[in-house]
């Protein structure tokens, strides 16, 4: 059997409040008619009497048209009154059930959205740190690292380099210009 969701529960509710205001309106209708019955049984007492009530007829006809009309009234203020009660308790019922369905759906968007967020913000975090640490590896194991070997010809001339170093400044001026000359046609 399947679960029955809140909507449809709300859906249910909502067919049986209009069963039931159709059987509202049944009674309402059965009672009307009731009074449109004693209406017509008081109209044949009135022709049936009517010999009776000739001397009166100046008076009968408003007093009786005043207490139809009240009598009609009431019946009809009533039978409104329960129909509209009955319809209002129906319908507060089945609207403070879609008010909870509705927050309860809000929620659980609510929710959804946060985890959403919280997945796409996890899964571009990983990718970035994926895409660093691939990018570090790479460099490290693809790309090969300058390796010359020193030749005994350049050790020589890095030897000779430092003594020029360290000796340079302690020549005189003239020996010095002539050393900077000769390294320059050198080059």
């Amino acid at each position: 059997m399947e679960k029955i969701t809140e909507f449809e529960k709300a859906i249910w509710q909502l067919i049986q409040v209009k069963d039931e205001i159709k059987a509202d309106k049944k009674i309402a209708l059965t009672a009307f008619k009731e009074v449109i019955s004693s209406l017509d049984e008081t109209s044949k007492r009135f022709i049936a009497h009517f010999e009776e009530f000739e001397g009166l007829i100046e008076q009968v006809p408003t007093t009786l048209a005043e207490q139809l009309n009240t009598s009609t009234e009431q019946a009809a203020h009533q039978i409104v009154k329960h129909i509209h009660q009955s319809v209002d308790e129906r319908l507060n019922i089945i609207l403070s059930e879609l008010k909870s369905s509705v927050n309860q759906a809000q929620q659980t968007l609510e929710m959804t959205k946060c985890l959403l967020t919280r997945r796409v913000i996890l899964m571009t975090a990983s990718f970035c740190i994926g895409s660093l640490f691939s990018a570090i590896l790479i460099v490290w194991f693809v790309i090969q690292r300058p390796s010359m070997a020193l030749t005994p010809d350049m050790a020589k001339t890095y030897q000779l380099g430092l003594i020029l170093k360290n000796t340079l400044p302690k020549l005189n001026i003239k020996d010095q210009g002539y050393i900077k000359k000769l390294l320059k046609l050198n080059q």
